[in-house]
């Protein structure tokens, strides 16, 4: 089912009081207490079941957009697990549709994806829906014009600054009492994104955009993501009304980055990038570790966290690889890291990371063990393949 939500959204802070839903009480005999249940360790599915709904948001300037919404569920005994379809696209997924709100344990807090060029709202279901798992509320949007199946390439330029404004919005859109009954705590929130969707978590979560240094280091041939906007040049107008940072997303993951030249000729504009972890594989074939994902990290500020997987490629940090004939799929068999691999320590790591450095994250989700995930031992319990590079610091 699709909601469509009517008026504009004023984004609102909601009182920590629980909403007034049905609870999961299908898991034992006696009557439900209104307490969240206990946190799980990062490596393994959260505590809760997970419920999916799609959201269709008016705006005036815009125009709709189509958001993805996990949470925290009560799924109906006699349910199962539904499908994310695009036209006649689709993937199996392991969220409940349309579910109703798990009301213990709110108000949530609150991460928002952005997908890659040619991705698609719920092409990283997996990470949605473990973070959801976890006990947080994630929000996706389409990127119009960036989908699978509304991929407009001599677009791309538009499309890059509405980026920033579609998560805006996204998060907005939570605080309408009728999205799925849900109550959420957006005063600040982790920004997530994968290949151009991380370049939007940069620009979002604080990085300084410089579009001319941008349009004159692709000119000299800076790098490969350059020719995503081949020919094409960026209206300042639009992204001075935008291609704005969002003060809530205090917290951000980047999986498979690049574009790091568009925050300046040396990066410098990165630096105000809040809290960044980097996950990048050393076989990616679309941005390249040395030339995209490497500078990217080293340009952020501390502290920050660099995760290098040896022999991942760029695709396996989503579910599409069954719906894209893309080489670094074929995973051992060509010479790349499993992308169940690639799946796992994304999830281990964005779900520790989040739940550390995520000030609205409540005391009783925290896991004291998260932090041994994100120093260099760490490393080890997530597989040979996985070295962590950390950069201390405060801001």
């Amino acid at each position: 089912m699709t909601k469509v939500l009517p008026g504009s959204f004023v984004l609102g802070v909601v009182a920590c009081a629980p909403v007034d839903v049905p609870v999961d009480d299908t898991d034992t005999d006696v009557a439900v207490v209104d307490v969240a249940p206990a946190p799980v360790a990062a490596d393994a599915p959260g505590p809760y079941r997970v419920g999916a709904t799609t959201l269709v948001v008016p705006r005036d300037d815009l125009g709709p957009l189509t958001v993805e919404v996990w949470y925290p569920a009560a799924p109906p005994a006699d349910s199962a697990p539904g499908r994310y379809t695009a036209d006649v696209l689709g993937i199996d997924g392991g969220a409940y549709r349309d579910a109703p709100v798990r009301g213990v344990g709110g108000p949530y807090p609150v991460v928002a994806f952005s997908h890659g060029f040619g991705g698609v709202r719920w092409q990283s279901a997996f990470l949605c829906e473990r973070l959801a798992s976890h006990g947080f509320v994630v929000v996706a949007p389409d990127h119009d014009g960036s989908t699978l199946t509304t991929l407009r390439p001599q677009e791309a330029a538009d499309v890059a600054v509405r980026r920033p404004t579609d998560i805006a919005d996204a998060v907005d859109a939570l605080a309408d009492p009728g999205v799925a009954g849900l109550v959420v705590d957006a005063r600040a929130y982790a920004m997530i994104g994968h290949s151009f969707g991380a370049w939007t978590a940069l620009a979002v979560a604080g990085g300084r955009l410089d579009l001319d240094g941008f349009e004159a280091a692709c000119a000299a041939g800076a790098g490969p993501a350059c020719a995503f906007f081949d020919g094409q040049t960026f209206d300042r107008d639009a992204a001075t009304r935008w291609a704005v940072a969002d003060p809530r997303a205090t917290v951000a993951v980047m999986l498979a980055p690049g574009g790091w030249y568009a925050f300046g000729r040396d990066g410098s504009g990165l630096r105000t990038v809040a809290t960044p972890l980097v996950i990048g594989g050393t076989r990616d074939g679309d941005l390249p570790y040395a030339r995209e994902i490497r500078p990217t990290y080293d340009a952020l500020g501390a502290p920050k966290v660099l995760a290098t997987l040896e022999g991942a490629g760029h695709w396996g940090f989503t579910d599409l690889c069954g719906l894209l004939p893309v080489e670094d799929c074929a995973g051992a068999a060509g010479g790349f890291l499993d992308p169940a691999d690639t799946r796992r320590i994304t999830q281990t790591l964005a779900v520790a990371w989040v739940r550390t450095r995520l000030s609205t994250v409540p005391d009783g989700m925290r896991v004291a063990s998260d932090a041994a995930w994100l120093n260099a031992d760490g490393a080890e319990g997530l597989g040979p393949a996985v070295s962590l590079e950390i950069a201390s610091g405060v801001r």
